[in-house]
């Protein structure tokens, strides 16, 4: 498809041709995917299809190059921008990033928004300060509804985002774009021209990340946590064999610390033998206590049987010293009594012996009654030492 030169103030979308001495005006690039299921068939019958979220027309105004265009793609061809410098072609490529939410940065034309209105003036002379993109993609919205993304800017850098004509934002039209698995920051769907460089001066760890991003947000995220788990091995990895490390060295103190531990468990074990031994030794000495204990119960109650038979004792000796208490009792009153008789009879016989100077017959009679008073009187005292002998002896067995 031929499109204006860039500045032309009308668009098409029916092929045009171009004037003659004219520039060719740029051709659009739309891609064609087809389905794995008629990769294989013949290009005769092989069914024109587009992919959800393919690029079917973007429309622009007042960017770039440009002051009105609409493009529209071709399905089942291979689509082309042809055209010499400074025609266009890279407005195009610019609005298809910016137009999907991707940074103006990307395609190096730029750095702010208000630089890609159009610089130049309208058919009426006017310079315009705004512009838009508006990006139409197959089945965007669900099966038959394709989705229309316009992204509204002036010169101020002011941007305005409607999906399907409602007002949206530039958050939710990127969150559109990867649900729909398109990346205007991937150089293996998006590759501007001055990007090319780089993009063959990237790594093959680098083209290997963005081709998995290419493929699908899945397949990146499980390469991440291939990389994440690789990690997490190697560290494992080094952890293990610092721990083996560490194993040896312990093994080693151990084997120094044997002899010592051994010594230990040796002296722990002499200390419950030990312990054992004095608690053996108290039971032992409580053993002994308590036989002498009961050695010294048993004379207790053998001393306090004696006792009691010494006390019967006692009582039947103490029964037995009363009656020679009062003989004894007796024999005193008696032995008094008799006293004041011989008291008496030596008065009588010193009166007899007055009288036996006078008559010694007399005399003679008394001496000789005197004499057996004296034996009687002897006699008496004998039995009442004896007596007295046998109280204290018997008092003497009581104490």
């Amino acid at each position: 498809f031929f499109f204006p030169q860039p500045g032309a103030n009308s668009c098409s979308e029916r092929p045009l041709r171009p004037a003659a001495g004219a520039q060719p005006p740029p051709l659009l690039i739309m891609p064609r995917v087809r389905d794995a299921d008629t990769e294989d068939e013949p290009p005769s019958q092989r069914r024109r299809t587009h992919t959800k979220g393919t690029i079917v027309r973007i429309k622009l105004r007042n960017f770039m190059s440009y002051t009105s265009a609409e493009l529209t793609a071709d399905p089942g061809k291979l689509n082309c921008i042809i055209g010499p410098n400074g025609t266009g072609k890279s407005s195009i490529v610019c609005a298809m990033c910016v137009g999907l939410g991707g940074p103006i940065k990307a395609t190096e034309r730029g750095d702010a928004i208000g630089g890609c209105v159009h610089d130049g003036v309208d058919e009426n002379g006017v310079k315009p300060t705004e512009g838009s993109v508006e990006t139409e993609l197959f089945e965007g919205s669900g099966a038959g509804r394709n989705l229309v993304v316009r992204l509204d800017f002036n010169t101020d850098n002011k941007e305005k985002w409607f999906m399907d004509g409602e007002p949206s934002s530039k958050k939710k039209v990127k969150e559109k774009m990867a649900s729909m698995n398109i990346q205007v920051d991937n150089p293996l769907q998006f590759l501007p021209q001055d990007k090319v460089g780089a993009f063959s001066n990237m790594s093959p760890v680098a083209l290997l990340k963005e081709t998995e991003r290419a493929i699908g947000p899945d397949v990146c995220a499980q390469h991440e946590e291939l990389v994440v788990a690789d990690k997490e091995l190697k560290s494992m990895k080094q952890s293990a064999a610092g721990e083996e490390k560490s194993l040896v060295e312990l093994e080693k103190q151990n084997e120094v610390l044997y002899a010592d531990v051994e010594r230990w468990n040796k002296y722990q074990a002499n200390l419950k033998e030990l312990e054992r031994c004095e608690g053996k030794k108290l039971w032992l000495a409580y053993d002994a206590e308590r036989g002498e204990y009961d050695r010294l119960n048993d004379e207790w109650k053998s001393k306090k049987a004696d006792m009691k038979e010494a006390e019967a004792e006692k009582k039947a000796l103490t029964d037995k010293v009363l009656p020679l208490k009062e003989r004894v009792a007796s024999a005193k009153r008696s032995l008094a009594s008799s006293t004041e008789s011989v008291k008496k009879n030596e008065a009588e016989m010193a009166a007899a012996v007055e009288r036996s100077e006078k008559e010694d017959d007399a005399a003679e009679e008394a001496k000789a009654g005197l004499h057996k008073v004296d034996k009687a009187l002897k006699k008496l005292t004998d039995t009442v030492g004896e007596l007295e002998r046998r109280i204290e002896g018997d008092e003497e067995e009581l104490r």
